[in-house]
C-alpha cells in the first residue's frame, strides 16, 4: 500500500515540500490542503497589490529547481508579487503538484491516530452546504505559516464610519487611494507593510499620519536598495557579511572565533555595524527634520533588529517622504476612533488628546499565530514543541527552565557581544510561547521515540525565504523517511534551548517573539546541509565563496547531492567487515 502524506499549507513552503518528498519517494500518495483558493500562501492571488515587492532582487527568490524570469520586476530589479505568484503557480505545474492540491478546504482539527500516522479533519463547502472529512496520513507536514491570522488592536469605536481595515486587505485601501472622497488616511504601525502604505498614499497625493506607539518595539531597522551603487541584497547574501553576525549555527572556524571571541575581533565587529548604521540613516534621512527621526529605530544599530529589519525596495519611498510633506509621525498611543476623527493621548502631556480627521484606516499592526492552536489540542502543545505554554504543565520548568538558564550562560560565554545589550524603552521578559523543536522542525518528544511522523516548516524568519525553504524540506523529507539521525532527547532539547536563547538575545524583542535569523540563512542553511551530508561550499573558489553573493542557483544539484550522501552512507553500513577477527 503506498504511503499516504498531507502536507497543510500551500504557500512556498508546503510547494517545494510537496516537490521534494515526490523526487525522494515517486509513488507516494500525497495530498495538499490549502484553505484559500489560489497557491502562494501570503503570496496568493487574494493577497496581492500594485506595488507588493519582495524585499530581495530578481535570481534570489526562486527555487534552485526553476530559475524565475526575468519579468515584472520593479527598476531596480526588485521583484513583484505578481511575479512570485505566477513564479509559484508555474512551480506547482511543472512538477505535477497542482494537481494534489485541495483548495478551499479548511484543516479543523490534527491527532494522532490510534493506528499510527496523523488523522486530519477538514471541512469544506460542498453542494448541499459544509461538509467535514476525516484523512488519514502516515507522514504529516505542517506549512501553515505563523502569518494566518490578523493582529487587530482593540480600540474603542463611537460613531465612526471610515472604514478600518487590517494589510491583510490592502488592495481595499490601495483602491481607496483612487477616490476624491478620501483625503486623509491614517496607517497604523511600523512594520514593512505600514511602508509601502505610506508611500502609496503619497504617491497618489494624501495627507497621512502615521502612527507608531511610543511604548512599543518602535519602527523597524531599514536598509536602501542600493548603497553606494551596490545592490544591499548583493551585500546582504555574501559570506563576509554574514560572518558578522553572531550566530548559533555558525561553523566553529578561526575568522568566527577571532570575530567574536576576541577583543580586537569584537571592536572590529563594532565599527563593522557602526558603519553599517551609518550608512542606513544616511540614505533614510533620520536627522533631515524631527518629522523623519520619529523613524528612527531603537536602539539605533541596524545589529541588533529590535523591531525587525527590512529594506525599501521602491528607491523613492525616502525622497517623496523627505519633499512632499504629505506624511506626518505621531509617537503617541490610540485612545478611539470617534466621529470620523482618530484620537490620540498627550503624550507626556496626559490631560491633552489629538484629534485626526480620517477618512481610512489602515491597520499595519502584525499578525499572530492562532492555526497551529486551533488545529492542535492543549494536550499536544508542549508535546510538539507548540509556542503555546500551558500554565498547568510541570514540563517547562522541570525541564525548559533548566535548560534555557544553561544556555543563557553558554551564549554569554560564546557571543559576548550579546552578554551586554543596550538598555531598551520597554525591557524584555523571556517569552515562554516559543518554538521548542529540533532544528526549528521536528517535536524532540516524538524523535526521541522514533517517530518521525510530523514536521513544522516556515517558523523561522531569514532574508533569503526560498532558499532555506528548500534546504529545509530537504532536511524535513530525508528525517520523514528515516534518514536523518537525531540525537538524544536531552541534547536535543538543549539544541533548541540554546537557539531560544540565542535569537532572543541576539535580536531583542524580535528575537523574544519569534524564531528570528533575518542576517544568518547561509548559517542556518549550512546546519542542515552538515546534517545532510552536502557540501556548504557553493562557489568554485575561495573569495567568490566569501566575497560574492549567493543564491538559490548555487544550491542547484542539491538534491543529487543528498542522494549520493545517501547512498554512499547506505554502501558503509552494508559493508562487510573483512577485518581479521
Amino acid at each position: 500500500m503506498a504511503q499516504k502524506v498531507i502536507i497543510i499549507g500551500a504557500g512556498l513552503h508546503g510547494i517545494i515540500a510537496a516537490r521534494t518528498y515526490l523526487q525522494s519517494s515517486p509513488t507516494v500518495e500525497l495530498s495538499i490542503i490549502e484553505g484559500g483558493n489560489t497557491v502562494g500562501g501570503v503570496w496568493s492571488d487574494e493577497r496581492l497589490y500594485p506595488e507588493l515587492y519582495a524585499q530581495v532582487t530578481h535570481k534570489y527568490f526562486e527555487f534552485s529547481q526553476l530559475p524565475m524570469k526575468e519579468e515584472l520586476l520593479s527598476p531596480d530589479n526588485y521583484i513583484s508579487g505578481l511575479a512570485v505568484n505566477k513564479y509559484l503557480n508555474e512551480f506547482a505545474e511543472k512538477f505535477d503538484i497542482m494537481r494534489r492540491i485541495r483548495f478551499n478546504t479548511w484543516v479543523r482539527n490534527v491527532c494522532e491516530s490510534a493506528h499510527g500516522g496523523w488523522d486530519v479533519t477538514v471541512r469544506y463547502l460542498g453542494p448541499a452546504g459544509e461538509v467535514e472529512e476525516t484523512l488519514h496520513c502516515h507522514k504529516l507536514i505542517v506549512a501553515a505559516g505563523t502569518a494566518n491570522t490578523p493582529e487587530i488592536p482593540n480600540i474603542p469605536r463611537r460613531a465612526f464610519t471610515a472604514p478600518v481595515e487590517h494589510s491583510q486587505n490592502m488592495s481595499k485601501f490601495v483602491a481607496a487611494l483612487e477616490s476624491p472622497f478620501v483625503r486623509r488616511v491614517t496607517v497604523v504601525g511600523a512594520a514593512k507593510a505600514a511602508y509601502d502604505a505610506v508611500y502609496l498614499a503619497m504617491r497618489a497625493g494624501k495627507q497621512v499620519d502615521w502612527l507608531i506607539r511610543p511604548d512599543g518595539r518602535g519602527p523597524l531597522s531599514v536598509y536602501p536598495s542600493r548603497m553606494f551603487g551596490i545592490k544591499s541584497m548583493d551585500i546582504g547574501f555574501t559570506r563576509l557579511f554574514s560572518s558578522f553576525s553572531p550566530s548559533v549555527d555558525s561553523s566553529p572556524d578561526w575568522w568566527a572565533h577571532f570575530l567574536h571571541r576576541t577583543t580586537l575581533g569584537r571592536l572590529l565587529t563594532r565599527l563593522f555595524w557602526w558603519v553599517v548604521t551609518v550608512i542606513c540613516n544616511y540614505y533614510a534621512g533620520y536627522s533631515r527634520s524631527e518629522n523623519a527621526g520619529r523613524l528612527r529605530p531603537q536602539p539605533n544599530s541596524v545589529f541588533w533588529c529590535n523591531a525587525g529589519c527590512g529594506l525599501i525596495s521602491n528607491p523613492k519611498m525616502w525622497e517623496l517622504f523627505h519633499s512632499s510633506n504629505l506624511a506626518t509621525v505621531h509617537r503617541r498611543n490610540i485612545v478611539a476612533f470617534e466621529s470620523g476623527q482618530v484620537i490620540l493621548d498627550g503624550g507626556a502631556d496626559s490631560t491633552s488628546k489629538i484629534a485626526l480627521p480620517s477618512d481610512f484606516v489602515l491597520l499595519c499592526t502584525g499578525w499572530r499565530d492562532e492555526l497551529h492552536k486551533s488545529m492542535f489540542g492543549p494536550a499536544d502543545w508542549t508535546r510538539l514543541g507548540l509556542p503555546y505554554f500551558d500554565e498547568s504543565d510541570s514540563i517547562f520548568e522541570s525541564v525548559w527552565g533548566l535548560h534555557e538558564r544553561k544556555a543563557e550562560s553558554a551564549i554569554d560565554k560564546l557571543f559576548p557581544i550579546l552578554a551586554n545589550p543596550p538598555a531598551l524603552a520597554t525591557p524584555i521578559t523571556p517569552n515562554r510561547n516559543v518554538w521548542r523543536q529540533y532544528r526549528r522542525m521536528v517535536p524532540p518528544s516524538l524523535a526521541a521515540k522514533g517517530e518521525n511522523s510530523i514536521v513544522f516548516l516556515g517558523q523561522i524568519y531569514l532574508m533569503q525565504t526560498m532558499f532555506h525553504a528548500e534546504v529545509q524540506a530537504l532536511w524535513a523529507v530525508a528525517y520523514l523517511l528515516g534518514n536523518i539521525a537525531v540525537p538524544e532527547i536531552d541534547d536535543m532539547r538543549k539544541e533548541i534551548a540554546q537557539w531560544n536563547v540565542w535569537t532572543r538575545k541576539r535580536y531583542l524583542h524580535r528575537g523574544n517573539t519569534m524564531p528570528y535569523a533575518i542576517y544568518d540563512q547561509i548559517a542556518c542553511c549550512d546546519r542542515l546541509l552538515g546534517d545532510l551530508g552536502v557540501s556548504t561550499k557553493r562557489r568554485s573558489n575561495w573569495f567568490s565563496e566569501h566575497f560574492l553573493p549567493r543564491g538559490p542557483r548555487h544550491y542547484t544539484g542539491m538534491f543529487d547531492e543528498y542522494q549520493s550522501a545517501l547512498l554512499k552512507q547506505t554502501q558503509t553500513k552494508t559493508k562487510p567487515n573483512d577485518s581479521p577477527i
